[in-house]
């Protein structure tokens, strides 16, 4: 089944036909994703400490929900391992509000570390078991490790810009393959008319 550009539909036709009549929803929502997107390239050290900010409130949801699961465990031998644990991350969540620029410094820096070490693992794993496709998987390797290394060299100056132009990134794609989505439903449903 062709539909005009190409979004890849799966085989199964009852999938897109699920969506029909949300089309247009679908696509608005993917339009603000990459609205937003192009917001936080144009704001990358913004999106950065944003980005801080709503992991710091993430985190403190996380240690109070796990305060109120060792509440409700009483008694049970991992209560003070889930305290701790709780009271930790509620910790970590309010540096991270309070400190955001210090923060997305420290957090690009994770994300480089992990950069170059999952491009080497990737790198070689393709080298040393030559799976199908492995030639892809290496040079996925090669460029995420440099990319890592790109980063971690010009760390901590990088610091402040370096995820917001991933968090951009990502929500440009995400958004872009909402609106293909819409479309694609929309072109269904137009050559099913006629």
């Amino acid at each position: 089944m062709s539909i005009g550009f190409p979004y890849f539909p799966a085989a199964d036709a009852r999938e897109m036909e699920s969506l029909s009549g949300k089309a247009l929803l679908v696509s608005i929502l993917g339009a603000g994703l990459v609205i937003v997107g192009v917001l936080a390239l144009s704001f990358p050290a913004l999106a950065t400490v944003e980005s801080a900010v709503v992991f710091g409130i993430l985190l403190i949801t996380g240690g109070v929900l796990q305060l109120g699961g060792a509440v409700c465990a009483r008694g049970w031998g991992g209560m003070l391992t889930t305290v701790l644990g709780g009271l930790l991350c509620m910790f970590m969540g309010v540096v991270l509000i309070d400190r955001p620029v210090m923060a997305a410094a420290e957090l690009t820096l994770v994300l480089a570390i992990f950069m170059v070490a999952s491009g080497l693992v990737r790198l070689v794993g393709a080298l040393i078991l030559r799976f199908s496709g492995w030639g892809w998987t290496l040079l996925n390797g090669v460029v995420t490790s440099l990319l890592g290394v790109l980063i971690w060299r010009h760390w901590p100056g990088d610091g402040l810009w370096v995820i917001g132009i991933l968090v951009g990134i990502e929500l440009i794609f995400s958004g872009w393959s909402l609106v293909m989505l819409g479309l694609a439903v929309r072109s269904l449903a137009k050559s099913a008319t006629v």
